[in-house]
């Protein structure tokens, strides 16, 4: 497994024969408060796909920092772009990871307003007709997130469990003070 980054075509080939997995972490820039980076959405899908690496071997590409829908598009050191922006990109992006031989293809995004969650969906789907050899799986964060008893759903903006994910995965990305 490794950041596919610093990989070399030889990693890549080894990749491709032992665990065929590529990793395709979504974020975008966006502000989260004065205690979380701006791009801590990207940040964190980057590792939690890098955590599962370890574990099932496969190659993480570098995040795609640029995401769409939320209500945060006035806020300062934010920027969101429209889907039909986006989409050709992960679509190409898809269709090259099939070609090159990859059989299981994982979005996920760390970014999970409405429209972003809708478009890592239809991005999956539509990519698995296109390849139907290859499994793509698009998901959101609060998706694989447990919520904790009495909250509606898992996963917010900035808050307990944003916050939660960073303290566990770095301290040093959090600025309690």
């Amino acid at each position: 497994h490794g950041r596919m980054e610093f990989m070399h075509p030889d990693d890549l080939e080894e990749v491709l024969e032992r665990a065929p997995i590529a990793f395709v972490p979504l974020g975008t820039f966006e502000h989260h408060g004065w205690h979380l980076p701006i791009c801590f959405d990207g940040i964190k899908a980057h590792a939690l796909c890098e955590r599962v690496a370890q574990r099932t071997g496969g190659a993480v590409l570098p995040t795609f920092f640029y995401g769409t829908g939320g209500g945060h598009v006035g806020y300062t050191w934010t920027l969101i772009l429209d889907e039909q922006q986006i989409k050709p990109l992960l679509e190409q992006t898809l269709d090259h990871l099939a070609g090159q031989g990859f059989k299981v293809v994982v979005m996920l995004t760390g970014h999970y307003p409405g429209e972003q969650v809708d478009m890592v969906h239809k991005l999956a789907t539509e990519a698995g007709r296109r390849h139907p050899g290859v499994k793509f799986i698009g998901l959101a964060e609060r998706e694989i997130t447990t919520p904790q008893p009495g909250d509606r759903a898992a996963g917010d903006h900035a808050a307990k469990y944003e916050t939660s994910i960073a303290m566990a995965i770095n301290p040093d990305w959090v600025r309690m003070d």
